[in-house]
């Protein structure tokens, strides 16, 4: 279509341009110092800039999505980085989390992209598109499908660009557990905040008191019990195979 053609022009001049000024290389590459570093300054002004800044939590999220993944489908790089020529600074990054989708009864090996992020102060350059250029390029025979979620307005419009299709969108489901952070943020009267802490402490145990006497009734009843594992065992296959039949279309990431 003509739409589909202006946006591949588009997209085309742009990688032009940036390709000049910048590359794009495995993340494994960079030092593990640099990389936190990167990801600390790059989520600064985010919702979740809070997660960021611990290094060695970062790191050790980052190892395990990226190099202990245990199904790579033979990919040899899970993440990527975008540097400028000039200077060698990192300045983007975006990665990709092998998956499993399922749809009726076949399975097809497909990747979920993720972390899409540059510096604030080089957005808007094209680093984004050019990123996602190349680890297109990189994985177009490695995975069958290339899925996408969670999406502010300007990266939907460059995933547009590219061919991607909206499948409709995700609910999002929110629940405060614990006020204190918030209030925190936003009253900086040293007496008032502890006394704020507490009410709002209350207040939110009282909300969800019916839940929790709702979900103690329904687990007694049908004899249903938590507990926390270490790792996913064989248990876990005979979950998906037993649960997933009722889904038309379901991804997991391979144990």
């Amino acid at each position: 279509s003509q739409i589909y053609m202006k946006s591949a022009d588009k997209i085309s001049k742009i990688l032009a341009r940036v390709t000049k000024c910048y590359k794009v290389e495995p993340a494994h590459s960079a030092k593990s110092e640099e990389l936190a570093y990167f990801f600390k300054a790059a989520y600064a002004d985010q919702f979740n800039a809070a997660e960021y800044q611990n290094e060695k939590r970062v790191m050790e999220r980052w190892e395990w999505s990226d190099i202990r993944n245990p199904q790579k489908y033979g990919i040899q790089s899970l993440s990527w980085i975008c540097r400028e020529n000039k200077s060698d600074r990192i300045v983007g990054y975006f990665g990709i989390m092998p998956v499993s989708l399922k749809y009726r009864n076949f399975s097809y090996p497909a990747v979920w992209g993720r972390d899409l992020i540059t510096l604030p102060e080089f957005r808007k350059l094209g680093i984004g598109p050019f990123l996602i250029d190349s680890v297109l390029k990189e994985i177009k025979n490695k995975a069958a499908i290339f899925l996408i979620a969670g999406l502010n307005d300007q990266v939907y419009t460059i995933y547009k660009k590219f061919g991607f299709i909206d499948m409709g969108y995700i609910p999002l489901y929110v629940r405060i557990n614990r006020l204190n952070h918030i209030i925190r943020s936003k009253v900086n009267n040293r007496l008032l905040a502890p006394f704020l802490n507490i009410l709002g402490s209350s207040a939110v145990k009282i909300i969800y008191i019916p839940s929790q006497v709702l979900r103690y009734i329904y687990g007694r009843k049908k004899d249903i019990f938590i507990t926390e594992i270490a790792y996913f065992d064989n248990s876990f296959n005979k979950l998906w195979e037993d649960a997933s039949g009722s889904f038309g279309l379901i991804v997991r990431r391979d144990n």
